[in-house]
């Protein structure tokens, strides 16, 4: 009986000591999960008006599979933040692509940039966001 409750000890701290590890590695592990290469990014023109379409061009490398959330945030000294969004699925590697999102109509005559946040859930316990910005434009009325 005796030698079963050892047994049985000797696991429980295996057990927490593999757990611990695992916990250690997926908060501590450098994760990149996507490199941009075109900071900031180019857009397709110098001047909108609300409604209009912005086109930004990203180039990147994708290190994972995951699918990311896309926050997109238009900054002026105020920030209109737009909806948080699954990115499209692309997968592992790199490529080029051209994006498109609408100028909002409640935004104000200024000169502005995107900024977009990438944030990928790479673990049950950790998230990890990549964050880039556009040229500058100019949102007219």
């Amino acid at each position: 009986m005796n030698k079963i409750f050892q047994v049985v000890a000797y696991i429980a701290i295996g057990l927490a000591i593999g757990l611990m590890l695992l916990f250690g590695f997926w908060m501590l592990y450098p994760y990149k999960p996507i490199v941009f290469n075109n900071v900031p990014f180019p857009v397709n023109k110098d001047s909108y008006k609300p409604n209009d379409i912005l086109i930004y061009s990203v180039d990147y490398c994708k290190n994972t599979d995951l699918n990311p959330i896309v926050t997109r945030y238009f900054v002026d000294g105020i920030i209109y933040m737009t909806s948080s969004n699954p990115a499209v699925p692309k997968p592992k590697g790199c490529g080029k692509l051209d994006v498109q999102t609408a100028i909002p109509s409640s935004m104000t005559k200024g000169n502005y940039l995107l900024k977009i946040t990438y944030e990928y859930q790479m673990n049950p316990i950790r998230k990890v966001s990549a964050t880039a910005v556009t040229e500058r434009f100019d949102v007219t009325e």
